[in-house]
């Protein structure tokens, strides 16, 4: 039975601890446990049984957080330093820095947020990460794949931010057909690539893999998400709604649908989020 787990309620306009909140956790909509953050705003799960879990988290004042978590064996629940917004929230956001103290992210004055509050926070708290594969020259009707893997038991979720697919090519029909597919693979070992961190003061650290490889055919399986035919240029597709569990991966194919060999580059760039 795992446990214990242990985290810190904070107010996201301040970074404060918030004592008194009332935390349900539950299951099948049934509460297993309800548990009330102390003077230093922190809570402690004594155990839970593997599962799903409903997370609600309340208190006078503050908007109500709920949140589905898993539970394996020898992991954990991940809600470190869970964040609440007070209801006339309009300031700035607090997270961790690099030496793991809690200070304000990037603001104007007098303290409104004055970028992607997503994006940018994520990238702020290192755990962001894109891979790249470079200008590559592509044979006519063959592809290029870049494949993203998230290992089983990494204790992660990918949130896909965007993908991009571009060819040097610039002609009146279109000379690339971009895809993206779930649940495929290829089995050559390609090319590796390390996935970079977005935030220059962390390592490259990422829990995901990814390769590329040039080939002629696109019999690996899986099934398609998206498709675009593009003329020229760099079709970007900010996802934001592709989600990657442990033990998932995705093929992105740029296929060469031109009369003449093109050079292509492909990347994406996603975000890690504890389970």
């Amino acid at each position: 039975m795992p446990g214990p787990f242990t985290f810190t309620i904070r107010d996201i306009n301040t970074g404060n601890p918030v004592p008194g909140a009332k935390i349900q956790i539950l299951t099948d909509a049934v509460i297993v446990d309800t548990q009330i953050s102390d003077a230093s705003g922190n809570v402690t799960i004594t155990s839970l049984d593997e599962g799903f879990y409903d997370v609600i988290v309340s208190k006078d004042g503050y908007l109500p957080v709920r949140l589905n978590r898993e539970v394996l064996q020898n992991s954990f629940l991940y809600l470190e330093d869970l964040q609440l917004k007070p209801e006339s929230y309009k300031s700035n956001l607090y997270g961790k820095n690099s030496g793991g103290t809690w200070e304000p992210l990037k603001t104007s004055s007098p303290g409104i947020l004055s970028v992607n509050i997503v994006t940018e926070s994520e990238s702020l708290t290192g755990i962001c990460y894109v891979v790249d594969t470079g200008s590559l020259s592509v044979p006519v009707d063959q592809y290029l794949l870049l494949q993203l893997n998230n290992p089983p038991g990494s204790g992660k979720r990918l949130n896909i931010k965007y993908i991009t697919g571009g060819t040097s090519a610039s002609i009146s029909a279109s000379n690339m057909i971009l895809s993206v597919l779930k649940n495929a693979s290829f089995p050559e070992s390609g090319v590796s690539l390390t996935p970079s961190n977005t935030n220059l003061g962390f390592p490259d650290a990422s829990s995901a893999t990814a390769k590329y490889v040039i080939r002629a055919n696109l019999n690996i399986g899986g099934s398609k998400l998206w498709t675009y035919m593009v003329s020229g240029g760099t079709q970007a597709d900010y996802l934001g709604l592709l989600i990657m569990p442990p033990n998932s991966q995705i093929v992105i194919s740029l296929k060469n649908t031109d009369n003449q060999v093109n050079t292509f580059a492909a990347n994406i760039c996603w975000s890690e989020e504890e389970l």
